[in-house]
């Protein structure tokens, strides 16, 4: 105030800000020239972690193993930033080892009285503390036998301090002081009355470590412990184990307990009531079914709580306590108080009800030994009393209750109840009320409204029960200034209220039952919310509810269904629309902002690794994406159910159902959260953006590159072969330039083995230049080529020209091409990742016909063919290491080259096959265990924690370095589908087209103009394969990827990858922001958490113990789910809570016992995958109909058919009008035949024709009458690939153009791979309709043709590769002329029982590999059982290698 004088409003818009601790000194400041006040938030969750990662690790990641308890310690520090960077402070001083971090984790209490690191903060939150007058210091460390986190209650508290003395004997004063202690930020307001006042609080968990250890210097309290005979406090938290069994409890004067449910305390208890002095025990939750004996003993206990034990009586005893202030029994058995409780004179808080925290007692006469007397007469002489409950009241008590209650001029709460409902409670004798009564409830029949109610200017809350009234109850209270909440429950006759204009001007909360409600504009502007209950004739909406701009609730319980059904737009609130009209324009300005996030961190994130500050931000930025992600889809999920078409239809449209208005202003809340947090983001991205420009790559990544170029040959293992194959191909006579590519996995000793072929002797004498770079990630091409230059005149013993360091890149190249001219050379690119820095580079070398050589290396397959191509060069594909060669080196680098102990053998095989031949894993893997003592139980420690290790290992630096540089160059599309790879299990063969559907569910794809998603997600997967992130595990007939996997340690890596992105967890769901839970082998290792509500994706693999509902609740809670994959569960049937998960993508019930699809598959309009293979499932609903953008349906069972010796498709049956779904792409398989539906019949194969967009087609059941039908289907199938059609039975005639001779149109099939002809009895042979296919590469023929014999004519069948004839009964010769078939590598013969020799002409076929012949003459198989080595198949097939 002082200063306030000096300051001068000179009408120049000067300012003054001020900083305060206390709340009131805040306000003050700012009242009189109406300023304002700005309140400082806690930091957030996002905010405190990356800090806290700042000041402990630098702002590098936090290290896996330090993750739960460094997420335990920031919650400790609530946001406060102070005890952030002091923690930090703190802890970046210890190492890095769990043990030491969970001791301070145990004993934080100690850390700030014996760390240096705290020693800043502990003052300035002292500060504060030393601030406060005695009277609240003494009741601020009062607080700290509170547990952490406790939510005190109010009224506790103050009945607590009064008790102890610590305050004299005024509630009021007590929450004075209470209030002082939030003002000044000391304590916390944990929850409010719907007034705003104080209801429970807390304290900072920092700030009560600072009060516990005062209280500990002063003896006031302590916890768990009473070895100090002069504490005065003793508190107990959850356990008597840690109590100290001493003599010492005679001094205290206050034992509270928190949580003790251990039996023994009843035996204990003795101990502890050993003090004489006690002036408060608070045994609330004990385990005692009546009040201890020794309690009686305590003439000068103030405070007796037994709130929720199971004591059913209070003993006459109780007169003993004299100077008893509070008994609490509430929650306890207790019905009835003896007469000698009438001499405990000092009693002022008597507690013995479960709902109201006040004295509630029974209306009635009272007889004792002088006599009997009225319950509510005796009321009268309590005057003290703040808060009253009373019940059974009668009629004729009326007069006496009110002339009691004029007495009671300090009741803040009256709670009246009558005998029974239809009894009147007569009121109307009150000529005054009490003035200062907040809450007032009524209950029971009321002639009129009490006269005296609408004198209560002080009323918050009130209660009208049962009380009939035939008058409008609002005249008389719509006046009453500070009336918050008004209920009324059977509270008036009449048919409708009105609430006029200007009345009710604080009412926040109504609860009705009623017929009408009729709302004037200007009524109840500050209403939030409105209960409706049991309202039988009310079947519409209060009427004028469009005024309430303010309501936020509507709850409607048990009303009639015309109401509550989904109800018209017209009637929608205004209310709704105030609060939450902005909804749309909000998620589409967020949507927006998520798609700027998504385009900076597809750049931002290469950089990430070199730039510790960066990662931490991009992390920050992937946390709220994450977020933006669950609102729009919870926006849909809950609101977005219109019948419009678009992401954000029309709001209005949005919700039909009142009902849907809580979660309206729940999503608009979330929004409106998050927007700051998306401010702060955005904020950031200049400082981050500017300063990515700069970044610059960590060379410490390439100094270990170089290091590999000085191991010594001797040390290498598996490099002769390749080093002699490598120099055969650069020394050779070839005049011209070739380039000779070496590609291979990041590790696999590309480097090392390039530089054993250039240091060769040979190599080196050969070549008159020789030149080696390295190209690396982050080349630049000046740098290249003046380090060619440099290389070129040192070697030549000549200086480098001046003026190269100025030079351009064009004069560098023809600087560089010029020297070359007239010199054979060798150079050697090691490392290059784009094809743009090849073509870069080869313009500067010269094809002199002087046969140079480029040797290269790369990790990208595509990248070595291109190079290669032009100059018609080689490429060498690096192999793992053999077994044999992957032992020696892993015993040379663990035990020195000495044979491996035998107890260690099984697990050194273990870590041998976990390195899958890859030299930089086996060198990592044994430097890593060199280290290690040679025990079992260490080694298998190390084995059972790999993951673990490779994050924090030194040894396994290198190599994770290595094997990510291929991770960090990939666009962000394939960091994602990479990274999602690591939900699949270890050395698990993963199914192209099941990955490809499951990223496509994911929306991990671009969409790419002339492609589908199939084929975009294709050239995703070969991108990876290419670049030696993913393996080819099996192909098909033609060589395209059929499965794929990941190298066990590369999968390591992307598990960390996917971990630290929130991508995908196996067997865990620990953190809400997981997208995918991937569960291996079986549920029972699932953490039970709530946190799968915001699951995208849920596969399971090889689970084979069936799912209880508790299970199947836990992991479909997440109604966001895009992708369930449960194949293999041991399902009956499909749980019903599927069907409630309307984004649904992806769903795969493969190979379950589901024998029935409901009709609630209707429910899935985002569907596009439904795999029921090998189910029990024979047809589809009609409701699938609606599924408008299913691509997939998979629904078929495969048996083999010993009568054909073939595997069959059994297929379902098809639903009315198929060819509704229109994009669908696959479809298999299905049945053939006239489909019956509501509006008629139809043919399948007619419907078929309306599917466009099929690629795959597989048809079962077809008869010859539909032939014609099919041909005219399929010729509007323009994009169909794939095309199998079965007859409904072996002798039906397919009558497609009547297959008497091959079908016309087959020979323009150019782009045909493959072809099966089963049971086609042609009597023409096919092969000259076929021959000249250019793409054809497998014919499997089955009963396919009645002649006697087939030729295979010269230049026929190109690109064939296997050829399979089955049951040829005719047929008796094969001939194979010169030319035919030059690819061929495998022929079947099957049951053709004519068929006595050989193919003529077999030896014509150079490529051939094996040779089938099954269930054939013994004239043909006995000759060559003596000329080849026979192998037994398990079909008794002959299978000879040729």
């Amino acid at each position: 105030m002082s200063m306030d004088i000096a300051l001068p409003d000179n009408s120049h818009g000067s300012r003054v800000l001020l900083t305060t601790r206390n709340v009131n000194i805040a306000s003050a400041c700012c009242l009189k020239t109406r300023g304002r006040k700005y309140t400082m938030n806690a930091l957030s969750q996002e905010e405190s972690w990356t800090l806290f990662c700042r000041k402990v690790f630098q702002g590098t990641d936090c290290p896996q193993p330090l993750y739960p308890l460094s997420k335990c310690i920031l919650e400790k520090c609530e946001g406060l930033p102070l005890a952030i960077v002091a923690m930090g402070g703190f802890l970046a001083a210890k190492d890095r080892r769990i043990a030491e971090w969970a001791m301070a984790g145990r004993r934080p209490g100690e850390e700030p009285e014996s760390n240096d690191q705290f020693e800043f903060m502990t003052r300035i939150l002292l500060l504060s503390y030393f601030d406060l007058p005695y009277h609240l210091k003494i009741c601020l460390l009062y607080l700290s036998v509170f547990p952490e986190d406790y939510e005190i209650e109010k009224m506790r508290l103050i009945r607590l301090w009064i008790a102890e003395e610590f305050v004299q004997t005024l509630e009021e004063v007590a929450e004075n002081y209470l209030n002082n202690l939030v003002n000044r930020s000391l304590v916390q307001v944990a929850r409010t009355t719907i007034d705003g006042r104080l209801k429970t609080c807390r304290v900072h968990d920092l700030l009560r470590e600072m009060i516990v250890i005062k209280s500990r210097e002063q003896s006031i309290g302590t916890i768990n412990s009473g070895q100090d005979a002069k504490w005065r406090c003793l508190a107990i938290h959850d356990s008597l184990e840690n109590v100290h069994k001493s003599e010492s409890y005679s001094r205290l004067r206050s034992l509270l307990i928190f949580g003790v449910v251990n039996p023994l305390f009843k035996s204990s208890i003795s101990m502890f009531l050993s003090s004489q002095l006690l002036k408060v025990l608070d045994l609330r939750g004990a385990p005692l079914e009546k009040i201890p004996s020794l309690v009686f003993t305590l003439i000068h206990l103030r405070y007796l709580s037994m709130r929720g034990t199971n004591v059913s009586f209070v003993p006459k005893s109780i007169r003993k306590l004299r100077n008893l202030e509070t008994l609490d029994l509430k929650y306890t058995c207790v019905t009835e108080l003896p007469a000698e409780i009438l001499r405990l004179r000092k009693l002022r808080h008597l507690l013995r009800n479960y709902r109201y925290d006040y004295v509630t007692i029974e209306a009635g006469e009272i007889n004792g030994r002088n006599g009997s007397c009225n319950t509510v007469t005796e009321i009268g002489k309590l005057t003290q009393l703040r808060r009253l409950g009373i019940t059974k009241l009668r009629s004729k008590d009326g007069m006496d209750f009110c002339s009691s209650i004029e007495k009671l001029t300090k009741l803040s709460s009256l709670f009246v109840y009558s005998a029974a409902e239809h009894e009147i409670l007569d009121l109307q004798s009150l000529s005054s009320a009490p003035q200062f009564l907040r809450t007032l409830e009524l209950g029971g029949r009321l002639e009129k409204l009490p006269h005296w109610i609408p004198s209560l200017h002080s009323l918050v809350t009130l209660w009208l029960c049962y009380s009939q009234l035939g008058d409008d109850p609002l005249q008389s209270l719509e006046a009453l200034p500070n009336l918050e909440l008004l209920g009324f429950l059977q509270a008036y006759e009449g048919e409708s209220l009105t609430f006029k204009a200007g009345g009710f001007q604080r009412l926040k909360v109504l609860w009705l039952r009623l017929r009408s409600l009729t709302v004037e504009d200007g009524a109840m502007p500050h209403l939030e919310e409105i209960y409706f209950h049991n309202c039988k004739l009310v079947d519409e909406l209060p009427l004028g509810i469009q005024h309430l701009t303010n309501l936020q609730f509507l709850r409607l319980d048990d009303m009639p269904d015309k109401l509550t059904m989904p109800l018209q737009v017209q009637v929608l609130l205004h209310a709704e629309k105030s609060l939450l009209g902005g909804v749309r324009e909000e998620a589409e300005h967020i949507r927006a902002k998520l798609e700027q996030m998504r385009a900076f961190l597809s750049k931002a994130d290469a950089k990430a690794e070199s730039d510790p500050q960066l990662k931490v931000w991009i992390k920050q930025v992937r946390n709220v994406a994450y977020d933006i992600e669950d609102i729009l889809d919870e926006f849909i999920l809950r609101l977005a159910n219109n019948h419009r078409n678009g992401f954000f239809g029309s709001l209005d449209r949005i919700t039909r159902c009142v009902e849907k208005i809580k979660a309206r202003h729940q999503i608009a809340s979330k929004i409106h959260r998050i927007r700051p947090r998306i401010d702060d983001i955005f904020q950031d991205y200049g400082r981050f953006d500017h300063g990515s420009s700069s970044t610059v790559i960590d060379n410490s990544w390439l100094d270990h590159r170089w290091d590999a170029l000085l191991i010594e040959e001797a040390d290498l293992v598996g490099i002769e072969q390749p080093k002699r194959q490598l120099i055969s191909w650069i020394v050779n006579d070839d005049s011209g330039l070739k380039v000779v590519s070496v590609a291979g996995m990041g590790g696999s000793g590309k480097t090392t083995l390039v530089k054993k072929v250039y240091e060769d002797t040979e190599v080196k004498r050969h070549f008159q230049s020789h030149v080696w770079i390295t190209v690396s990630q982050s080349f630049k091409i000046e740098e290249l080529l003046k380090q060619v230059i440099q290389q070129l005149f040192a070697e030549v013993k000549q200086p480098v020209p001046q003026l190269v360091e100025t030079m351009a890149s064009h004069s560098l190249k023809e600087l560089i091409k010029e020297f070359l001219q007239q010199s054979r050379y060798v150079l050697v690119l090691d490392d290059v990742w784009k094809l743009s820095d090849w073509n870069a580079i080869q313009i500067a070398l010269p094809d002199n016909s002087r046969g140079s050589r480029v040797l290269l290396t790369t990790r990208d397959f595509d990248i070595a063919s291109a190079c290669c191509f032009k100059t018609l060069g080689q490429k060498y594909t690096m192999n793992a290491l053999s077994p044999e060669e992957s032992w020696t080196l892993f015993c040379r680098k663990v035990f020195q080259g000495t044979d491996c102990p035998r107890p260690l053998y099984p697990l050194s095989k273990c870590f041998v096959g976990k390195c899958e031949g890859s030299p930089v894993a086996m060198v990592a893997m044994g430097g890593c265990l060199a280290t290690k003592d040679r025990g079992v139980e260490e080694w298998d420690m190390v084995w059972r924690s790999l993951g673990d290790e490779l994050e924090s290992n030194d040894q396994f630096g290198f190599m994770t370095r290595i094997l990510l540089l291929s991770y960090f160059a990939l666009p962000s599309h394939l960091k994602v589908c990479l990274v999602y790879v690591s939900v699949f299990p270890e050395d698990y063969e993963i199914w192209k087209k099941r990955l490809i559907r499951m990223w496509i569910a994911e929306g991990f794809l671009q969409v790419r103009e002339g492609k589908t998603l199939e084929e975009v997600a294709e050239q995703y997967l070969n991108n990876l394969v290419n670049r030696s992130l993913v393996q080819v595990a099996r192909t098909t007939f033609v060589g395209r990827l059929r499965t794929c996997r990941v190298h066990d340690i590369m999968r390591e890596m992307i598990v960390i990858k996917s971990r630290e992105q929130s991508i995908g967890t196996i067997n865990s769901g620990q953190d809400a922001k997981w997208r995918c839970l991937a569960i291996h082998a079986s549920v029972e290792n699932i953490h039970q958490s709530e946190t799968y509500s915001r699951l995208r994706s849920l596969p399971t693999f090889g689970v084979v113990d069936p799912p209880s509902k508790s299970s199947i609740s836990m992991f479909l809670s997440s109604r966001l789910l895009k992708v369930l994959d449960l194949r293999g569960a041991r399902l009956e049937k499909i749980p019903s809570l599927v069907f409630t998960l309307i984004h649904l993508r992806y769903l795969s019930l493969r190979g379950t016992n589901v024998r029935l699809v409901p009709k609630s598959i209707r429910k899935f309009r985002n569907l596009e995958t439904l795999d029921l293979q090998d189910t029990y499932v024979t047809e589809l609903p009609a409701k699938i109909l609606r599924l408008h953008k299913l691509r997939h349906v998979l629904l078929y069972r495969v048996e083999f058919s010993e009568n054909s010796g073939i595997y069959i498709g059994r297929g379902f049956r098809a639903p009315y009008t198929l060819g509704d779904v229109i994009s669908l792409q696959k479809l298999c398989y299905i049945e053939a035949g006239e489909i019956t539906g509501s509006g008629g019949s139809c043919n399948t194969v007619t419907e078929i024709g309306k599917l466009t967009q099929l690629r795959i087609l597989r048809i079962t059941e077809l008869r010859r009458k539909y032939g014609s039908d099919l041909c005219s289907s399929i010729e509007k199938l323009t994009n169909l690939r794939s095309l199998y059609v079965h007859s409904v039975a072996d002798d039906e005639i397919l009558d497609v153009q009547s297959l008497s001779s091959a079908p016309q149109w087959i020979p323009s099939l150019h782009s045909l791979v493959k072809i099966w002809l089963y049971h086609s009895q042609l009597g023409d042979d096919p092969l000259q309709s076929l021959e000249a296919l250019p793409n054809l590469q497998v014919i499997k023929f089955i009963q396919a043709y009645e002649g006697e014999s087939l030729t295979f004519k010269a230049g026929g069948f190109q690109r064939l590769k296997e050829l399979v004839l089955t049951k040829f009964k005719g047929l008796r010769s094969v001939t194979v002329e010169d030319g035919a078939m030059p690819h061929l590598k495998k022929i079947r013969f099957r049951d053709c029982k004519l068929v006595d020799e050989l193919p003529s002409g077999l030896q014509h076929l150079t490529n051939l590999q094996f040779l089938g012949l099954v269930d054939m003459p013994d004239k043909l198989t006995a000759p060559l059982q003596g000329q080849v080595t026979a192998k037994m198949a398990a079909d008794h097939e002959r299978r000879w290698p040729v």
